[in-house]
């Protein structure tokens, strides 16, 4: 196990090229690296706002621990602006509202005085023309900097066949190696997950998630979400059924719920 290296590290600022501010490349794959070696994990924030982002970089920064900021296509165009043009096909409000706000972050994060992760999050079949519009901010951004304007990128092809899901994030990979750019798919993993995961584990997360959530998120809202799970996992385990669990008001738009109101 790679990450091994990191267990007796003492602060992730011992990693090779850690410094405040965006991380990219081996030094943020191995930031990752050393959170799996030490039992705990980055979440990652959706944000749609530049009040948004800072609200994320001063929490982190008050825990003295790196911050991960992720934008969807749905929340990239509300970044930018919903009165921009924002056409099928083009997406050019998405593409502009996510590479605004990663310029953002980079000029910010630093101030914060902790390592940021910038990330963008699911992207479906019919979203890879915001893809596209990120790729190419990256590799502008990586000609004049030596590196990727974003740390990584996601692509949800879930929807499609699993030869046709390995084969698109084949090319996009040869295109952002280069760039020791950092690709999460889902779909590939969602099939070994299946027969990895067992359910009692699945649910003790969920009942620690519950206890924090409960002392950390508006009562009302969080409850909810939480009991009417709970209500589902009971009917899911015997299938040993992996449910995922959303929770919070910006999520949601690579599914097409519209938070912005």
């Amino acid at each position: 196990d790679p990450c091994t290296q990191y267990k007796d590290m003492k602060s992730y600022w011992d990693i090779p090229g850690m410094k405040a501010g965006v991380v990219t490349g081996k030094t943020a794959w191995a930031l990752l690296q050393y959170a799996k070696a030490k039992g705990f994990a980055l979440p990652s924030f959706n944000c749609t706002t530049s009040s948004s982002c800072n609200a994320v970089l001063e929490a982190a920064a008050k825990i003295g621990m790196p911050a991960y900021i992720q934008f969807s296509e749905g929340g990239a165009a509300f970044f930018a602006g919903k009165s921009l043009p924002n056409d099928k096909g083009k997406l050019q409000g998405s593409i502009l509202g996510a590479c605004a706000g990663a310029h953002y972050v980079r000029n910010v994060a630093p101030a914060y005085g902790i390592p940021v992760l910038v990330h963008s999050d699911h992207c479906a079949k019919k979203l890879l023309p915001w893809f596209d519009g990120m790729l190419e901010a990256d590799e502008a951004y990586f000609k004049a900097n030596g590196e990727p304007l974003f740390s990584s990128h996601m692509l949800d092809l879930s929807e499609e066949p699993h030869e046709e899901n390995v084969g698109i994030c084949a090319k996009y990979l040869k295109r952002m190696a280069p760039m020791d750019l950092i690709l999460e798919n889902v779909g590939i993993c969602a099939k070994y997950l299946k027969r990895m995961a067992p359910m009692d584990l699945i649910l003790e997360n969920v009942g620690i998630c519950a206890k924090y959530l409960k002392r950390m998120a508006p009562m009302d809202l969080i409850l909810e979400n939480v009991g009417i799970c709970a209500k589902y996992l009971k009917r899911m385990a015997p299938m040993d059924l992996i449910l995922e669990m959303e929770i919070g008001i910006t999520g949601g738009v690579e599914d097409g719920v519209d938070n912005s109101g």
